[in-house]
C-alpha cells in the first residue's frame, strides 16, 4: 500500500538522520566497526532501515560495508584530511559570509546559546563537539545556500570522526576566544572579523588533528 511505503521511507530517513547526527558530533571514531544488528538494536528498529541508511552513507564514502552484517567508519589519509580542510575553508567561508548578510536575531540567539553550552562543557569532549556543531550550523543554516550546505554536510560527515582525536593526556578545549570573537563579529555584522576568526578556528583544528595523528597510531596513512 502507498501508506506503507511512505512509512518505510520516513523510518529510513529518521535512521539516517540519527546516525548522521552522531557522526557529525564525533560520537563515532575513524575505523570503528559495527555490526548491523548492534546498530539496529541501539536505534530500536529492524535491520532493513539501518541497512538502507548505511548504503547511502557508503555512497557518501562515510561508511565502508565490509560484509552483509559488518561495517566501519571510513578512514582518511593525512593528505585527504588536509584537502577536506581546504574545501571547508572555501565553502564555509561563503556560508558564514552569507549568513551574516542575512543577519537576524534568531540566529544570533542560537549562536549565543551554543556558545554558552560550549563554555560549560569544557570537561566533556563529546558534549563540546556537539555544541560546536550547533554553533557553526546556526550560521550555515541561515545562509540560504542549500547546494553549498550539501557540500559542507558531506565534508563534515567524512571529517567529523577525527574531531575527538587527541594526543594522550592532552586537554584539547581550553580557549574559547576565537568562538567569542566569531559571536561578537556576527552580532556586530562585522563580516571581515567573522571570516578571519572562523578561518583561524578551522586552521587551528586542522593543525591539531594532523599533529595528533602524526604522533599516534590512529591513522598511519
Amino acid at each position: 500500500m502507498p501508506i506503507s511505503k511512505i512509512e518505510t521511507k520516513t523510518l529510513r530517513q529518521k535512521v539516517y538522520d540519527q546516525i548522521r547526527d552522531s557522526i557529525m558530533s564525533a560520537e563515532m571514531e575513524p575505523g570503528e566497526t559495527f555490526s548491523l544488528r548492534t546498530l539496529a538494536d541501539k536505534l530500536g528498529v529492524s535491520i532493513m532501515p539501518v541497512r538502507e541508511a548505511l548504503w547511502q552513507f557508503e555512497t557518501e564514502k562515510v561508511f565502508i560495508i565490509e560484509s552483509n552484517k559488518k561495517m566501519s567508519i571510513n578512514t582518511l589519509s593525512m593528505n585527504e584530511i588536509d584537502e577536506i580542510f581546504d574545501l571547508r575553508l572555501y565553502h564555509e567561508s561563503i556560508l558564514v559570509t552569507e549568513s551574516c548578510l542575512n543577519w537576524n536575531k534568531k540566529t544570533l540567539d542560537k549562536l549565543e546559546s551554543a556558545l554558552k553550552k560550549m563554555q560549560g562543557s569544557n570537561e566533556n569532549t563529546k558534549a563540546f563537539l556537539r555544541y560546536n556543531k550547533d554553533f557553526h550550523y546556526a550560521m550555515y543554516n541561515n545562509a540560504n545556500r542549500q547546494i553549498t550546505l550539501d557540500i559542507v554536510n558531506n565534508l563534515w560527515l567524512r571529517l567529523a570522526p577525527y574531531f575527538g582525536i587527541h594526543s594522550p593526556g592532552a586537554k584539547i578545549f581550553t580557549d574559547f576566544t576565537v568562538h567569542v570573537n566569531m559571536f561578537e563579529a556576527y552580532r556586530d555584522k562585522d563580516i571581515d572579523t567573522l571570516v578571519e576568526n572562523f578561518q583561524s578556528d578551522l586552521n587551528e583544528t586542522r593543525e591539531y588533528i594532523l599533529s595528533s595523528l602524526s604522533s599516534s597510531k590512529v591513522n598511519p596513512a
